[in-house]
């Protein structure tokens, strides 16, 4: 049975402290590792999976300890709690990790940390690359200076809350049996991570992002939109993507449609495969479409929560559309 996230992507399972920070350095980056208690015994487990240029992975060590990656350089961390705590510092920053109150680190900022012996982590490595061009695509121009978050991101409610309680629910059925770690997911999974990452955490480039939100997209372009994705609901439309066919700042068309639909962008292009997937099921032959195939094909990477997500939008189970 599957307990912990990422589980069926162990990478090792150690008691030794020479042993789990070499594995680490060999995922992560060379880092400091030691047992902050010497009557404690370390127990190291890591899990790791990697999408394209994102890694997630799953952490704990089973006592506590002091860690220093010193500066990651190429990647940035987004590092949240599911149990214990811990003091972080990054720079002239220090922030008291927990659940409630996660950390996205900078790749130029000296990176230490104190975790507790209960600490459980999901940790996601993001390449630097990734996060400057969703950055351009959302500006519409290059960045010039190096990205900087502020280390601690409060997830206890509103929007970050939102966005930290989705990517846990989907690094977590990425443990899952009947899972698949499709490509066209993968991107489209990036590209919201990172999105909302520099959209909901405050950083050096964000009031050029609110000045951007704060002329959402006339109403023709929210329409103009809806018609591209429904002409071809199938295509890898993205935030940023859409943004560009208009010629319009991402930004401001997730603000239009936020004012003149009701919902952010990449929820709209959500609901419009899980239409689309509707319309092929009814119309379809049961004796030649496979469920599975189906929900593969239109990008949905975990056949549970595509059949859940199903149900709750359209009041029946998707065997039953094809079905009846």
């Amino acid at each position: 049975m599957l307990t912990r996230p990422l589980e069926q992507y162990e990478l090792f399972h150690s008691y030794d402290i020479d042993q789990t920070r070499d594995l680490m350095s060999r995922v992560l980056c060379e880092h400091y590792l030691d047992v902050l208690d010497p009557a404690a015994q370390l127990d190291a487990r890591m899990n790791s999976t990697c999408l394209s240029e994102v890694l997630l992975n799953y952490v704990e060590y089973g006592a506590p300890v002091f860690v220093d990656p010193g500066r990651t350089r190429q990647f940035f961390v987004v590092q949240a709690h599911l149990r214990g705590s811990g003091v972080v510092r990054s720079g002239r920053e220090q922030v008291a990790a927990s659940r409630k109150r996660i950390v996205v680190t900078s790749p130029e900022e000296a990176l230490r940390m104190s975790l507790t012996g209960d600490t459980e982590l999901v940790l996601v490595k993001i390449g630097t690359n990734l996060v400057e061009r969703v950055l351009c695509d959302l500006l519409g121009a290059e960045p010039g200076l190096p990205i900087k978050f502020e280390l601690g991101m409060d997830v206890a409610g509103g929007r970050p809350q939102r966005w930290y309680q989705t990517l846990v629910r989907e690094i977590v059925s990425l443990g899952r049996p009947g899972q698949w770690t499709a490509s066209r997911w993968s991107a489209r999974f990036e590209e919201w991570l990172v999105t909302h990452l520099l959209v909901l955490q405050h950083n050096n480039y964000s009031e050029r992002l609110a000045r951007i939100a704060a002329y959402p997209a006339p109403a023709r372009l929210v329409t103009r939109a809806t018609e591209l994705v429904r002409a071809d609901p199938q295509a890898e439309w993205t935030l940023c993507s859409l943004g560009g066919a208009l010629g319009v700042e991402p930004g401001r068309l997730d603000s239009g449609f936020r004012r003149h639909r009701g919902l952010a962008v990449p929820e709209f292009l959500g609901r419009e495969r899980l239409r689309a997937v509707y319309h092929l099921l009814r119309n379809g032959n049961p004796d030649e479409i496979r469920l599975s195939e189906v929900a593969r094909c239109w990008g949905f990477h975990d056949h549970y929560r595509f059949a859940s997500r199903y149900t709750a939008t359209f009041g029946e189970t998707p065997d039953r559309t094809l079905r009846r």
